[in-house]
């Protein structure tokens, strides 16, 4: 499906980048949009970047874990 095209399959689905996000017609807008933000600067990020700060992120959470 093409970026520009809404997703049309009668599911409730919110489209992103071309990635259809797949919801549960009970989700509450405002709460659907509390981690927008983070999302969209999650996916703005280069797969080289992501890659480096999820490593980053899981050292630090390893080395927390034997400090505790």
């Amino acid at each position: 499906m093409p970026a520009n095209e809404p997703a049309s399959d009668g599911d409730d689905a919110t489209e992103t980048d071309g990635v259809a996000i797949e919801t549960d017609g009970d989700v509450d807008a405002t709460a659907a949009g509390i981690g927008d933000h983070l999302v969209a600067t999650w996916t703005g990020l280069d797969r080289g970047w992501q890659a480096l700060l999820l490593g980053v992120a899981i050292v630090a959470v390893h080395l927390l874990g034997q400090l505790l």
